[in-house]
C-alpha cells in the first residue's frame, strides 16, 4: 500500500469502516512504515483530544461583565 493512500484512509480507520482486507493491508503497513506509522499516531491522538474538549454554549454573565467592564477601563484610559 502506498503511503498516500493509507494517510487518507486514516479517519475510516478510525471509524471501523473498512473491510477486514483493507484493515489488515492498513495494520501491516503501520508495522513497516515508520512515517506512516507515527502520523496515525499524531491523527488518533488529535482527533481524540478535540472529541473530549467540551465547548461552552455562551459565556457566563460574570465573564461578559468582567470583560465589559475591562474594555471600559481599557477605553477610557483607565
Amino acid at each position: 500500500m502506498k503511503c498516500i493512500i493509507c494517510s487518507s484512509l486514516f479517519q475510516d480507520y478510525l471509524d471501523n469502516t473498512l473491510s477486514q482486507d483493507i484493515m489488515d493491508e492498513l495494520d501491516h503497513h503501520f508495522r513497516i512504515c515508520e512515517k506512516c506509522c507515527t502520523c496515525f499516531k499524531t491523527y488518533s491522538l488529535t482527533i481524540r483530544l478535540s472529541r473530549s474538549i467540551e465547548q461552552p454554549c455562551c459565556p457566563r454573565p460574570e465573564t461578559i461583565e468582567k470583560m465589559r467592564t475591562l474594555l471600559i477601563q481599557r477605553f477610557l484610559g483607565r
